[in-house]
């Protein structure tokens, strides 16, 4: 659920003073739309776009793994490309050789409008940018980092301590670090905790890394996922608690539907997982169920009342649960709807699944 500001930015569709420009270009290419104004639906286009898109003079291709980013790109990407550019014939290429699949559209107007407007390039991305246009409000920006992290970023649950893979990890790699640099400036001033210097690997790509519980938390909050090898990921995390390394689309989905058991590919040596998590959730779901402080306290007796303080100030960090008076007092903490969006989350994330993605579950 947006909040009122949120509805308010979503609102706005600035002129950013292109609408000449574009006029310019739009003859000759009806039926083809080319905006006028910068929206939601064409700032996450245009993330999208700069993760997996690659751009000839004719053409705009976009690229996914084959078996994982299948659905996204034919049921997200396809449609998202009818609402902004009023494009219903793409076509789509499968190469065997390297488990990818592409989704390809021909238009001129498009390309001239992404190369002469949007400035962004042919062929290699080494120097690209988020266009301005879509940094002018925290609602724009937050749908490019959406498209952004669909595309081509990643999310991964890490071992710590021996413990099961519980710690999650956001990853963006880029050869550019004019949008790496971009990134790291955009998700500090949304509040992320991120570390100053990025991952440079020997090949010229460099990494950012976004990681821990309240920064998972926080993206889950104000961004998303609508890839659905990111949703696969996060359904399972927030059953389970933890999320097998190394799976693919399709054993996600068995794991979702209990066609395969978790200790079938997990071992079961490594399904430890940290005490005070576990003690988290109960905590989570005892105020989703309207239960106070004390009566938490009540029915959670095997737990020690340091220990279910402990979860309020974690949760507290973590924007999942607030004191609705002042002076704060345990027994006015109550879920925000973050924590409410967070309970149901696995169970939201299924219907997605179902309904727009028409994956079985």
């Amino acid at each position: 659920m947006l909040s009122t500001r949120e509805q308010h930015e979503e609102g706005e569709h600035p002129s950013l003073n292109y609408a000449k420009r574009v006029e310019k270009l739009s003859g000759g290419w009806s039926p083809v739309h080319l905006p006028k104004v910068m929206t939601g639906d064409l700032a996450e286009e245009i993330g999208i776009h700069i993760s997996d898109g690659t751009m000839s003079q004719r053409t705009v291709e976009y690229a996914g793994h084959a078996e994982d980013d299948r659905a996204y790109l034919v049921y997200w990407v396809s449609p998202l490309l009818k609402k902004v550019w009023n494009i219903s014939r793409v076509k789509y290429k499968a190469d065997a050789g390297t488990k990818s699949i592409y989704l390809r559209v021909y238009s001129r107007g498009v390309v001239l409008f992404k190369k002469k407007i949007l400035g962004l390039p042919y062929g290699k991305k080494k120097g690209i940018r988020i266009p301005k246009y879509c940094l002018k409000n925290r609602w724009l920006v937050k749908r490019v980092l959406r498209g952004l992290f669909d595309g081509d970023g990643s999310l991964s649950f890490k071992s710590k301590g021996g413990l099961a893979h519980t710690y999650p990890v956001m990853s963006y790699s880029s050869v550019s670090k004019d949008l790496l640099g971009q990134l790291q400036g955009l998700l500090k001033k949304l509040g992320f905790t991120l570390p100053n210097k990025l991952y440079d690997m020997k090949n010229g790509t460099n990494i950012l890394s976004i990681n821990g519980d309240k920064n998972y938390e926080r993206w889950m909050g104000l961004i998303g996922f609508s890839n659905p090898k990111h949703l696969t990921k996060v359904a399972l995390y927030e059953r389970f608690g933890l999320v097998p390394p190394n799976t693919g689309l399709i054993d996600r989905l068995k794991l979702i539907r209990g066609e395969v058991k978790l200790s079938d590919i997990y071992p079961a040596k490594n399904l430890r997982v940290n005490s005070d998590r576990t003690k988290e959730r109960k905590v989570l779901e005892k105020l989703a169920n309207g239960e106070t402080y004390t009566e938490i306290l009540g029915s959670l007796k095997t737990i020690n009342g340091r220990i279910i303080k402990r979860a309020f100030r974690r949760l507290s960090k973590m924007g999942l649960v607030e004191c609705v008076e002042e002076p704060p007092r345990w027994e006015k903490y109550r879920l925000t709807q973050w924590g409410i969006n967070k309970f149901y989350r696995a169970e939201t994330i299924m219907k997605r699944l179902r309904e727009e993605f028409h994956l079985a579950i």
